[in-house]
């Protein structure tokens, strides 16, 4: 798989209710949590990097059904992209993830996927 092809989301679009406040702008290193997982996906060789979630400023693919929970907001985003497109997902609160951990999952994507037989797939 070509990593230049794959595209970068950081799930950002939910509510923080368990928080109280919105976990995307707690602050993280020199920025926000959200920056900090946009600038870790494109650490990881990754070109192209979305928000799922509206927010301003940012790259981002609002959320067609606000509130619906993640697995809603990623069928409308792979529902928008091209059908031949690949999509590396992470949440927008596991910024303890690594480029070395996003490049392994991203290489491991060619072994896991056959052009022959659609499953299994990553």
């Amino acid at each position: 798989m070509n990593h230049e092809s794959t595209i970068g989301v950081v799930l950002a679009g939910g509510l923080s209710s368990r928080m109280g406040r919105d976990k995307v702008l707690l602050p993280w290193g020199d920025g926000t949590l959200l920056d900090h997982m946009i600038g870790l996906l494109q650490d990881s060789g990754l070109s192209t990097v979305v928000v799922c979630g509206e927010r301003p400023g940012y790259a981002s693919v609002p959320d067609s059904e606000p509130g619906q929970g993640p697995g809603v907001a990623i069928s409308h985003l792979l529902a928008s992209l091209a059908s031949d497109a690949w999509a590396l997902i992470v949440p927008v609160d596991m910024p303890l993830l690594t480029p070395k951990l996003i490049r392994a999952l991203l290489d491991s994507a060619q072994a896991a996927y056959s052009a022959d037989y659609p499953l299994p797939a990553l």
